[in-house]
């Protein structure tokens, strides 16, 4: 048997991709991974054309009522944010939506990123 999960084309996934291999093969299943845009990848799976999404931020199955999340972490990543002015203060993702632009690990969604956050 099979099963396909999606995610976005973000770096340092290999190790979350060897675990979810791993513990798919411990029960004979194979798994695919299907590299798709951050929110198409979300689409996919509540639209259950894919069977999950490899990696998210929590709370995202608040928005979206047919995924639920497996509450065991298979990734962390730390955002630090880069200001080219000193008088930026940023405390909150609130804070990040007045900076005109910013990017980290190609995180653009204001609203569903965090300075730190489980998958």
């Amino acid at each position: 048997m099979q099963i396909q999960l999606s995610h976005p084309p973000v770096p340092d996934l290999e190790i979350s991709k060897a675990v979810m291999t791993h513990a798919f093969n411990e029960i004979d299943m194979e798994v695919v991974f299907k590299s798709l845009p951050a929110e198409r990848s979300i689409q996919y799976a509540n639209n259950n054309m894919t069977q999950g999404v490899l990696t998210r931020i929590e709370g995202i199955e608040k928005e979206y009522e047919n995924l639920i999340r497996i509450p065991v972490p298979n990734n962390s990543i730390d955002i630090y944010p880069i200001a080219l002015k000193s008088n930026i203060y940023i405390q909150s993702i609130e804070d990040l939506k007045k900076v005109s632009y910013w990017s980290s690990t190609r995180c653009q969604n204001h609203r569903k990123c965090s300075t730190r956050y489980r998958c």
